[in-house]
C-alpha cells in the first residue's frame, strides 16, 4: 500500500493489493534469495548469512563480535551462533581482544579464505541471478534504491579501501 492508497478526506482506503505491498515484496524477495542461494551455493556447505559474516570478517580483521553483527544487520545471539558453527568448520577464529579482556575479536582463517575463493564464482553467478529478469541499469537501480531505503549510504566502503579488498559482500 503506498501513501497515496489513503484519502484523509474520505477515510477510505483502496482494496488492499499484496502485490502493491512493499512489506509483502520484500518479503517475497527474501525467500526467493534464499532459495536461489541454496541452489548455488549450498553444495559450498555455507549459508547467506555465514557467507555474508564471512566476508565481513575478511574485510574487517580482528573485528569486534558486536561491530560484525552491526556490519551485517544480525543481532547477537544470532551472530554469537553464526560463529560458533563457522568455528567448528574452522572458517574463522576468535580471540580475546588486547583492548578489552572481555571482548572478542574475530579473524578469517585460512580454510576461511578458501572457501571465500571456492565460492566466489558461484556467487558472482547467483548475484547475476538475482536480477536476471532486470537489465544491468535497472539492477543496480534497485540496489541503490535498497540501499536508500535502509539508510546503507554512509555504511559504504571508501573508494581506496574497496580496490584492496578481494571479496564483495554477499
Amino acid at each position: 500500500m503506498c501513501k497515496s492508497d489513503l484519502d484523509p478526506a474520505s477515510g477510505t482506503t483502496e482494496p488492499y493489493d499484496l502485490l502493491d505491498t512493499l512489506s509483502h515484496l520484500l518479503r517475497r524477495s527474501h525467500f526467493h534469495a534464499e532459495k536461489l542461494f541454496a541452489q548455488s551455493l549450498g553444495h559450498h556447505g555455507i549459508t547467506s548469512r555465514q557467507l555474508a559474516l564471512l566476508v565481513a570478517v575478511s574485510q574487517n580483521p580482528d573485528v569486534s563480535q558486536r561491530r560484525a553483527g552491526e556490519l551485517i544487520a544480525l543481532d547477537m545471539n544470532t551472530v554469537s551462533d553464526l560463529l560458533r558453527r563457522m568455528e567448528e568448520k574452522q572458517l574463522v577464529e576468535r580471540r580475546n581482544s588486547p583492548d578489552d579482556g572481555r571482548s572478542v575479536t574475530i579473524r578469517i582463517s585460512e580454510k576461511g579464505n578458501a572457501m571465500l575463493e571456492a565460492v566466489h564464482l558461484d556467487n558472482l553467478k547467483y548475484q547475476r541471478q538475482l536480477t536476471a529478469r532486470l537489465s544491468d541499469r535497472e539492477g543496480a537501480q534497485l540496489k541503490a534504491l535498497l540501499r536508500t531505503l535502509l539508510d546503507l549510504e554512509s555504511d559504504r566502503v571508501a573508494p581506496d579501501k574497496a580496490r584492496n579488498q578481494k571479496h564483495r559482500p554477499a
